[in-house]
């Protein structure tokens, strides 16, 4: 506001000494909140409460010359909102002097330093002066007249703090120390008198006023709660009584409703909209056809518009509630909005780098490391930037269909260490890993070999690293080591549990198997093992497991425990032979049946793991 004084009075010196200095041009923004100021002004002029009180027009004044003295351009626009309501208000006239004096008064220099407290005061003063006076000179001083200029004060004194509020939240923004339930409420107070000010009277069946109400009673209590719906519910109803002389009863209709509305919060606007309708109704036919409390079409329009606000527009408004609520799901919105950036940021890096990397010349195992490195961290960050991108709703949780049950066995050839490493771990919500990884070589060596490969699976698989990026990546680090050929072979697979869907990964590993009932089923695929050839083929079998199929995994050392064959038959028998529904006793079982096949050879490394689906 001071730029528009500086303006008026660079235009008041170029007509005194006939130059001027540069005028500054308002920006859009300064136009818009002018546009607003003036539109709000006219509106609150026009609001008369208990059709002959206009306390608001002064109480705007006193705020808003409180700012800044240049604010004094919006005193035209409230004198004629106050002139174009005067059907409204039989002593419009004492009402427009009081506001006149109170902007005379506020533009001395001596009261520029009074407190709001202090203008309060004097403009309830000059009110209450004004109007007795009035009364005086039109004979209309009587008992009810008294009591309705000491009401008119009350509501002087709340109009005041309530414009002030509403001009600082506006102009300083949510304050973290202030009321939530307050600062909706004022928000309310502001909105329901600007929408009086257009008009009170009905057009046919339904208000514009009542209409207003209900939508903004069931938004605020389906955004933010029963206690807050409830609450602006009541002063809604409690404003509409002072401004048209509606019955006390619609306080506690919208106070219900809105209550209503907040045990409806994240849930579908289609049931909560229903269910506040069709609560209004209820209540309005209470008192019966045709004195109905509530208009059937009022509560039934706001719902419709309710329902079809755009989602876009309800989750603003939404979030800007939470902020006044200053919940922990606000600063949650705002954390996850700003690391979803970061990490979409982070993703595109990680993309480019991996580029640059696979195309810096001929294959090196050292540098498709990298590139397998840069490309798993890239996929890794755009699957956290989807998660963070998710929008959370207060959902029925989900429960798991299935669970696992393991068991794992093992024998070292000829009671060395052996070269077989496994691990079966959960990997997210949900999901379980297993792997086996069999060393290609004998004791130590081969042991350390497989089991750097399943460690690292693992470690990559659940740092955010897809399945076949995790090979890749295993396979150049073995050939980047693996001086002396030592290669290592992959069975790896993904159960999940909530949909029992599995994916099994075999890299150069022996047959697996599926038992269900009493059937038993080989699941084999032919791969090279990691470490031999730059470029391995990645490719994986998906399954739908039930509930009591077991899942047996195992090394080549069970399937060669048999000559002469393939070694598959003498497993599927020994698995359907075996009752027993505990997976690790069934595990101990293959092995001494494998152990007992090998008789006098020379026995390999053998590993067996059952999972067990319940």
């Amino acid at each position: 506001m001071e730029l528009l004084l500086e303006n008026l009075r660079n235009a008041f010196l170029k007509g005194k000494h006939g130059r001027v200095k540069d005028i500054t041009l308002p920006d859009m923004q300064f136009i818009l909140r002018v546009g607003v100021t003036i539109s709000l002004s006219f509106l609150i002029g026009r609001a008369a409460l208990c059709y002959s009180m206009e306390p608001a027009s002064i109480a705007l004044i006193t705020v808003l010359l409180m700012q800044s003295k240049a604010n004094i351009y919006t005193l035209p626009f409230l004198s004629f909102g106050m002139l174009s309501a005067i059907g409204t208000s039989y002593d419009y006239l004492g009402d427009m002097a009081a506001l006149l004096l109170c902007a005379i008064l506020f533009l001395l220099p001596w009261v520029r330093k009074f407190p709001l407290n202090l203008r309060t005061l004097v403009a309830a003063a000059l009110m209450v002066s004004v109007k007795v006076l009035y009364y005086l000179w039109a004979g209309l001083l009587f008992l009810y007249d008294g009591m309705a200029m000491a009401l008119d004060l009350l509501m002087l004194i709340a109009l005041v703090y309530v414009f002030w509020l509403f001009f600082r939240i506006v102009e300083r923004g949510i304050d973290a120390t202030r009321n939530p339930i307050e600062t909706v409420m004022v928000f309310s107070v502001v909105i329901l008198l600007s929408v009086g000010g257009l008009g009170i009277t009905q057009e046919g069946p339904v208000s514009l006023l009542h209409i207003t109400s209900f939508l903004l009673v069931l938004a605020v209590g389906y955004s933010m709660g029963p206690a807050e719906g409830g609450l602006v519910g009541i002063l809604a109803g409690f404003l509409i009584m002072l401004m048209t002389y509606d019955t006390p009863a619609l306080a506690g209709i919208l106070g219900c409703c809105g209550a209503v509305a907040g045990l409806f919060q994240g849930r579908r606007r289609l049931v909560a909209g229903t269910c506040f309708v069709g609560l209004a109704l209820a209540f309005g036919m209470l008192k019966g056809f045709p004195e109905l409390y509530v208009s059937v079409y009022e509560p039934l329009i706001a719902g419709i518009l309710f329902i079809l606000i755009p989602n876009r527009a309800m989750d603003q408004t939404i979030r800007f509630l939470s902020m006044l609520r200053q919940d922990d799901s606000y600063y949650e919105l705002k954390t996850r909005r700003r690391l979803r950036e970061q990490v979409k940021d982070y993703a595109d890096l990680f993309g480019k780098l991996a580029l640059c990397s696979s195309s810096a010349g001929a294959y090196h195992p050292a540098r498709d490391i990298m590139t397998q490195q840069f490309k798993g961290m890239s996929k890794a960050m755009e699957k956290m930037a989807v998660e963070l991108s998710a929008e959370y709703k207060p959902l029925q949780a989900k429960r798991r269909r299935y669970d696992l049950q393991t068991g794992m066995s093992n024998y070292a050839k000829e009671g060395r260490v052996s070269g077989d490493s496994c691990l079966c771990t959960p990997i997210g919500e949900g999901e379980f890993l297993i792997a086996l990884s069999d060393g290609m070589g004998q004791g130590m060596r081969a042991a350390e070999e497989s089991n750097l490969t399943v460690n690292t699976l693992s470690q990559l698989i659940k740092a955010g690293f897809e399945a076949e990026l995790a090979l890749r990546m295993v396979n150049s680090i073995l050939l980047l080591k693996s001086d002396d050929e030592i290669f290592s072979t992959v069975d790896m697979g993904f159960i999940n549990l909530y949909t029992g869907r599995a994916r099994i990964f075999k890299i150069g590993a022996a047959a697996s198997f599926l038992k269900r009932g009493d059937g038993v089923k080989a699941i084999k695929m032919s791969a090279l093992p990691l470490g031999i050839i730059e470029k391995v083929p990645v490719e994986s079998i998906s399954l739908q497991l039930r509930k009591g199929d077991e899942l047996i995994i195992v090394s080549d050392g069970i399937t060669e425990a048999e000559r002469g064959s393939d070694g598959l038959e003498w497993v599927k028998n020994a698995i359907l032979e075996i009752r027993s529904k505990d997976p690790q006793t069934m595990a101990d079982l293959i092995i001494n049946r494998a152990v007992q096949k090998y008789g006098l050879r020379e026995k390999d490394d053998m590993t067996v793991i059952v999972a067990l689906v319940k």
